[in-house]
């Protein structure tokens, strides 16, 4: 009560504008605090793989320059929060602050950046790093107050209208995905990441894009029957049967611990905005759950799935243990991955001019049609780098940097921005004028995979976000109502009396 009393007494402005960014400045406090460099090599599980941590005094030109990221994410952070509840903008700052501002501390007070020692990611490449990053958020800034004004005066495009007979196809095509799945991949498969996943369905491009589209499927099925829900001119037993049935064949398809997660984080934001976003008032409800999530229960849930002794998890969770060791596992290579990638270049072979872009812009093209098709932008710089693994993560920022240099930076910032400025629009525009618009039902769940994309990389992102809107296609689709079928038998039996009449 003493609380709610002190938030309801604070003006806004002051919340919006001041709290809220302290409680944002204090926590990579509350992290560089809470770590030191002895809890690397004893606090973590040996599956987690950790490298031996190194090291080093703190150097203030790279602490100053981390701290300037920090800044520019909590800025726009409270300027976008105080625009909307959630939009892909705010997501994007949230991404920027968690992986490439608080993480990074972390990471460089316990010595410890992912895929590799320390050694081969030196304070020169360290700074390579944050230069790119403030370069990345420097140009969207630019973008976006440029783009406010101009997408105030445009109508954004919302898109076609959700039918009732689309509802009822998507759930229809619902039921044959996760038949499907359930048939080649088996209920084990489905409930758990099995090792041998992949090559159930095959590891081909196509393969992928087609287990994609199958499996989201079931979600666009949900995203109908929340729609569906929301008409009172169809019962409300049919509605929540739909609702009931849908969630069902979605948490076989898409069963949290046999998904990854980020498709189960972009799926429960997705829904928990379609049923509650309409009651946050700005979007410091949501950066608060995201920040939170991401750094607490995000590392804490990728632990305990491999602890099975009570004690080990009293042990692991005893002075917040794992907030050091969790934040410089592989979860969390979005930063050291934009210095690997800068050191590329800077050291190894140069840039691609636009070869990586070419390999996402014509991702549906199976390998077996161009060989040379290129591979992800993380596994090249991982393999020709030399780094532990190779399976690595890809953010748009380094995809600019291996296409197109520290120019590719810029370009990348302003096009995305401008995508995700466009898409905010669509979505204020159709909750706006109301209705149930494809924008509106697909956009929650965007919020979510936000996440992947900014993670990256860019060909794997582009090819499951591509998969992931195809699948509310059907959504769209207007089917002829009962009613309507039966004139149409009427006419065409009364057609065909009337031709047998004449032809006796």
């Amino acid at each position: 009560m003493i609380g709610t009393r002190f938030v309801e007494a604070v003006p806004r402005s002051a919340l919006y504008y001041i709290l809220f960014p302290l409680i944002l400045l204090l926590i990579p406090v509350v992290l560089w605090s809470s770590v030191s460099a002895e809890q690397a090599p004893s606090a973590t599980p040996l599956w987690l793989a950790v490298p031996e941590p190194v090291s080093f005094g703190p150097d203030p030109v790279y602490l100053i320059s981390l701290g300037a990221i920090g800044f520019l994410a909590i800025a726009m952070l409270a300027f976008e929060a105080s625009r909307a509840a959630f939009s892909l903008h705010l997501a994007h700052w949230i991404f920027v602050y968690v992986f490439l501002f608080a993480t990074p501390i972390v990471q460089y007070k316990i010595g410890v950046f992912p895929w590799g020692r320390l050694t081969s990611l030196e304070t020169n490449t360290l700074l390579l790093a944050n230069t790119a990053i403030l370069l990345w958020c420097i140009s969207w800034i630019t973008c976006r107050f440029a783009q406010i004004p101009i997408l105030d005066k445009i109508k954004a495009p919302i898109g076609p209208r959700i039918s009732t007979g689309g509802i009822w196809l998507s759930l229809v095509l619902a039921v044959l995905a996760t038949a499907y799945l359930l048939v080649h991949l088996g209920i084990g498969s489905l409930l758990t990441r099995a090792d041998d996943y992949e090559a159930s369905l095959g590891i081909s491009s196509l393969g992928l894009i087609t287990e994609r589209l199958f499996r989201s499927l079931p979600i666009a099925a949900v995203a109908g029957a929340l729609v569906l829900l929301r008409r009172r001119s169809v019962s409300l037993a049919t509605r929540l049967m739909v609702l009931v049935a849908s969630t069902v064949l979605m948490l076989i398809a898409d069963f949290p611990l046999g998904t990854a997660r980020y498709i189960v984080g972009a799926i429960f934001i997705g829904i928990f905005l379609d049923l509650f976003g309409r009651y946050l008032r700005t979007g410091w409800t949501l950066v608060f759950l995201l920040i939170g999530g991401l750094l607490l229960v995000f590392p804490l849930l990728s632990t305990l799935r491999y602890i099975t002794s009570p004690g080990d998890v009293a042990t692991y969770l005893g002075g917040f243990n794992f907030l050091g060791p969790s934040l410089a596992t592989g979860d969390f290579d979005a930063y050291s991955m934009v210095g690997y990638t800068a050191h590329y270049i800077e050291q190894g072979p140069g840039i691609t001019y636009g070869w990586q872009l070419a390999g996402v812009v014509f991702f549906f093209v199976p390998r077996s049609l161009w060989p040379d098709k290129p591979v992800g932008s993380g596994y090249t710089v991982a393999t020709e780098g030399g780094l532990d693994f190779n399976n690595v993560s890809s953010s748009p920022l380094a995809e600019g940097l291996i296409n197109f240099g520290w120019l590719g930076i810029v370009v990348f910032a302003v096009a995305l921005c401008w995508i995700f400025g466009t898409a905010d629009a669509s979505f204020q525009r159709a909750y706006t004028e109301g209705g149930a618009s494809f924008v509106r039902a697909i956009y929650p769940f965007w919020i979510g995979l936000v996440f992947f994309l900014m993670r990256g990389d860019l060909l794997s992102a582009t090819a499951f976000i591509v998969a992931f809107s195809v699948s509310f296609v059907p959504l769209l689709v207007h089917l002829p109502s009962l009613a309507a079928l039966r004139r149409s038998w009427l006419a065409v039996a009364n057609q065909a009396v009337r031709i047998r009449r004449g032809s006796s």
